[in-house]
């Protein structure tokens, strides 16, 4: 199992409280394999579910976005 760079617990904990409603509607799309298994590796490891970091990674993306124009 790949092993990602250990990210200190209180900065996962601030990325990732608090994100989306209860409300919740499928998102369905591919990936390969080999993304899959990474992302889900880094999800276990920082014990977050894996849609939580879609969701941050969305949202960092948005930022990153808006600063560079």
């Amino acid at each position: 199992m790949k092993r990602f760079p250990e990210v200190p617990r209180f900065i996962v904990i601030q990325l990732f409280k608090d994100f989306g409603g209860d409300e919740k509607k499928d998102l369905n799309f591919k990936v390969p394999p080999e993304f899959h298994a990474d992302y889900k590796t880094f999800a276990v490891q920082c014990d977050v579910p894996m849609s939580e970091i879609l969701y941050r990674s969305f949202q960092f993306y948005r930022m990153a976005m808006n600063w560079t124009r």
